[in-house]
């Protein structure tokens, strides 16, 4: 198989809308829990808290939604750190045309900032 987009953190919200949008394009999508809307072809299981194996390693595009459970109350300095070492194991393991960063963590901030502002 030779994809030339891969998709990190494709479980999630962000992910999943992002599977519907491009159900019909050759993808190869990584996250912990298989999403039921692809092919199981077309998934592959990654941790990015470990070693990074069996990964292609050049593309031309990179999608990095993938993030730690981001709450209100964790915001903490290792979460941000955590995030930064899976983008830095990513980027120095795949040689890549583009690589597209959704940040999780700003929608969150974007909500609470709108909710405890305009009340």
């Amino acid at each position: 198989m030779n994809n030339k987009i891969l998709v990190f953190g494709c479980s999630g919200t962000v992910g999943l809308d992002f599977i519907n949008v491009n159900k019909d394009k050759d993808i190869l999508y990584y996250s912990r829990k298989k999403p039921t809307i692809v092919h199981k072809k077309l998934w592959r299981y990654i941790d990015l808290n470990k070693k990074i194996t069996g990964i292609p390693n050049k593309v031309d595009k990179i999608y990095f939604l993938a993030s730690p459970y981001y709450k209100l109350e964790n915001l903490k300095k290792n979460i941000f750190l955590k995030e930064l070492r899976w983008l830095k194991k990513i980027k120095n393991k795949i040689t890549k045309k583009n690589f597209i960063y959704g940040q999780k963590l700003i929608n969150l901030m974007i909500k609470n900032y709108l909710k405890s502002n305009h009340k």
